[in-house]
């Protein structure tokens, strides 16, 4: 059964809610930025699966800035974040805990997601 884009938002601070909570105190936000017919993230080998897509902005120095993704597995249910820069791991998140890291398939990849 496919969830719906509220149970994903819902599913996103259930599985990050740490880190989201963390990155409040930047006026933080997490937005709902569509459905997705696949999770195309082309440098990373993620299951490809209908997804909804959430992006987290915050605000530093009065500049609104998409900080880091989500996409929700429509079916699967999994929660994958990545930082909205090139050559970050992406992460399989559950229960406040990187459960899968996915290299950056061009060779380098770099740690984010810690806590500020």
């Amino acid at each position: 059964n496919e969830i719906t884009a509220d149970e994903a938002r819902e599913l996103i601070y259930n599985e990050d809610g740490n880190y989201i909570t963390s990155m409040m105190k930047y006026e933080g936000e997490l937005k709902y930025y569509g459905e997705k017919n696949t999770i195309d993230l082309e440098y990373w080998d993620i299951p490809k699966e209908p997804a909804y897509r959430f992006d987290l902005l915050i605000n530093i120095c009065d500049i609104n800035d998409n900080w880091c993704t989500y996409f929700v597995g429509k079916e699967s249910k999994n929660v994958y974040t990545l930082f909205n820069e090139p050559y970050n791991e992406v992460y399989q998140m559950q229960d406040n805990k990187k459960v899968k890291i996915y290299k950056n398939l061009s060779g380098s990849s770099h740690r984010w997601h810690q806590y500020f």
